[in-house]
């Protein structure tokens, strides 16, 4: 589910307003910022850094993100 996200968001300007709408906590110049990288990663052919970063940044955020859900479940 992350790497689709991931792949998502390289290929699709419109996935980051998806992403910001489903992680409003997100620190989406960051995001952005890594995005774009990727992109030129890609395009250059240059090795994957900032994919794989990018890839890391996003499980954080889902694996926050289930964390924050499941703390509000414990409360119930």
């Amino acid at each position: 589910a992350v790497g689709e996200c991931r792949d998502r968001l390289l290929d699709d300007d419109l996935a980051m307003a998806e992403f910001v709408a489903r992680y409003p906590g997100a620190d989406t110049v960051e995001l952005a910022a890594l995005v774009r990288t990727a992109r030129a990663e890609r395009l250059a052919g240059s090795p994957p850094h900032k994919f794989r970063e990018l890839f890391r940044r996003l499980k954080a955020l889902d694996d926050a993100s289930g964390a924050d859900a499941a703390q509000t479940a414990d409360r119930s």
